[in-house]
């Protein structure tokens, strides 16, 4: 029964997105909460219309990450992104959330420097939508678009850049 209504209020979710800010707006490789989802509901959120594509994981060696056993973890910390063939997913870990990140470029840096900064894998930023209201949190967005923008990078869901990498990969080979 948990399954099936993790699946309708992931369609009310979807359909309601749509409503108000349309199609574009279906983040399809989300961040749930505490990156808890056991893989049957990881599954029912991926089977539905417009449905999960990927998921952003913990940035460090937490164990009970979604389905990711040993393995998946040890390659996403390595490759900073990985597929899950299995289950037909893409893993990204997030970085730091902006509410607990005392210096956001250095953060930024940091992964750019590691596997999660590699050409085609994005680096994602995340805060709880109630803290956007912070002023300090908000200065550390701002932060944020400017360490991008310096740097020619642009904003976009993480799927859209993985999928944008694939396709450019492919066309050169």
């Amino acid at each position: 029964m948990r399954v099936a209504r993790a699946a309708a209020d992931y369609r009310r979710f979807v359909g309601e997105v749509r409503r108000f800010a349309g199609p574009g707006a279906i983040d399809r490789m989300p961040r749930v909460h505490r990156f808890l989802g056991r893989l049957a509901v990881v599954r029912a959120w991926r089977d539905q219309p417009d449905g999960v594509r990927g998921l952003l994981c913990a940035d460090d060696e937490r164990r009970g990450v979604y389905h990711l056993d040993g393995a998946l973890r040890a390659a996403l910390r390595r490759d900073g992104a990985v597929f899950d063939e299995r289950e037909c997913l893409h893993l990204v870990p997030s970085v730091a959330r902006l509410e607990w990140c005392g210096d956001v470029e250095r953060a930024l840096d940091e992964a750019a420097a590691t596997a999660a900064g590699r050409a085609g894998v994005p680096i994602c930023l995340f805060t709880h939508e109630s803290h956007l209201r912070a002023w300090h949190v908000q200065q550390r967005l701002a932060e944020a678009l400017r360490w991008a923008r310096r740097r020619g990078a642009g904003h976009a869901f993480p799927l859209d850049v993985l999928e944008a990498h694939a396709r450019a990969s492919r066309s050169f080979t």
